[in-house]
């Protein structure tokens, strides 16, 4: 009798002991399963917050960061690219479609490109001086046509010199120009110029004559 009730304590204590091993087991699974919970749900905010940084981040490779230098340049090749738009209309008119401006996209530099030797891309400054001043003309109408769009341009251009490196043809050309600017836009244009062929194609005239080296005089001549 002794023998089977100390078999029947020691069997007891083992299924308690079993119970207690399988409770902590329980609870083990139950952290286990509420801790994958909470992994899951720090894994969804964490890919969230992953997608939205990439989302930020390409905006940021594509247009810069928060100090707006890149988006500036970007957008100001995107005026430059229509005020070579512009400016080639009147390019195409002084050079007779030789010369045309263009730039690549989100640069801020542009190149010629001279149908006379193969539409090879030419750096501004490998022109000859009258070249130079015409592609010069060319951009300064191109931004003043940029500058008025939408309303009719009442402003005032003014050149400074450059016409005493042009040709006879390319001069009366680049006059035949600005006069029909002035007629068809009704911007002023003012030129800047010691070149005595222009005495006779500009109406009105500003002459500064110089009476010695302290004095000039200015008067108004019209033609």
């Amino acid at each position: 009798a002794d023998v089977l009730a100390n078999l029947v304590e020691l069997v007891s204590q083992q299924v308690k002991d079993k119970n207690q091993t399988i409770g902590a087991l329980k609870e083990t699974l139950n952290n286990d399963l509420a801790n994958r919970k909470k992994y899951k749900a720090k894994q969804e905010e964490f890919e969230s917050a992953k997608d939205n940084f990439n989302k930020w981040e390409a905006l940021k490779n594509d247009f810069g960061d928060e100090k707006g230098a890149k988006f500036r340049e970007i957008a100001q090749s995107f005026i430059l690219k229509e005020m070579l738009h512009h400016s080639n209309t009147f390019l195409r008119n002084l050079t007779g479609s030789r010369f045309t401006l263009e730039s690549e996209p989100g640069s801020l530099v542009f190149l010629i490109r001279d149908a006379y030797n193969g539409n090879m891309s030419l750096s501004p400054t490998n022109l000859s001086g009258g070249e130079s001043f015409m592609v010069s003309l060319a951009l300064a109408l191109g931004l003043s046509t940029l500058s008025s769009q939408g309303r009719r341009n009442s402003g005032t251009i003014f050149i400074d010199e450059g016409f005493g490196t042009l040709d006879n043809d390319y001069l009366n050309k680049v006059m035949y120009m600005l006069e029909r600017l002035q007629e068809q836009t009704g911007c002023q244009v003012g030129i800047i110029s010691h070149v005595d062929e222009l005495k006779e194609r500009i109406p009105v005239q500003i002459r500064v004559n110089k009476v010695d080296n302290s004095r000039s005089v200015i008067s108004i001549a019209e033609q």
